[in-house]
């Protein structure tokens, strides 16, 4: 399934206003707490190049994002860099009292909002696609807010016209 329709799928599943704000709290809020989490834990190579988890994550991320649509990823590589920098640096270098209180708090917040769409969203999606959704959440997110600031049709998010009411005579 290409993006598009699983974006078209993403909006149907979050008619309501209030799914759409819980999503928005949520996704992020989430997304933040496990990149600071993956901030705490890194490898090292020769004893002097420390990678966190985290960066291997946005990595792996923004490789599925390209493969999806790579106008949309590029943005998500610039905003995903400057997210796991401030990440690092919340995380850094070790979990102390700051950090674990801005993981735990954006972790359960973000589990009760997502918790509260996802219970209050008819019908519920089934665990593979709501897996699914769940990685391509960040990708939506941003593509719902470059529509909202009117860049939609540089990225090709706009809807087509639906073809279904048009009179049989019309033309495209």
């Amino acid at each position: 399934m290409d993006f598009m329709n699983q974006l078209g799928a993403y909006r149907r599943q979050q008619p309501e206003r209030t799914q759409k704000i819980l999503h928005w709290i949520g996704i992020p809020a989430i997304f933040i707490s496990v990149l600071i989490l993956l901030s705490w834990v890194s490898i090292s190579f020769a004893l002097r190049l420390h990678i966190t988890f985290a960066w291997l994550v946005v990595i792996l991320l923004l490789i599925y994002y390209y493969f999806l649509d790579v106008r949309l990823a590029a943005v998500m590589t610039v905003l995903l860099i400057l997210l796991n920098l401030l990440c690092s640096w919340i995380a850094f270098p070790a979990p102390t009292g700051f950090s674990l209180t801005v993981f735990l708090v954006l972790l359960i917040g973000g589990c009760i909002a997502e918790y509260i769409a996802y219970v209050s969203q008819k019908p519920t999606l089934e665990l593979p696609t709501a897996i699914l959704q769940m990685l391509i959440a960040p990708m939506f997110l941003l593509a719902e807010l470059i529509q909202a600031l009117g860049f939609g049709r540089y990225f090709k998010l706009e809807e087509p016209p639906s073809t279904h009411n048009r009179p049989p005579n019309a033309k495209n």
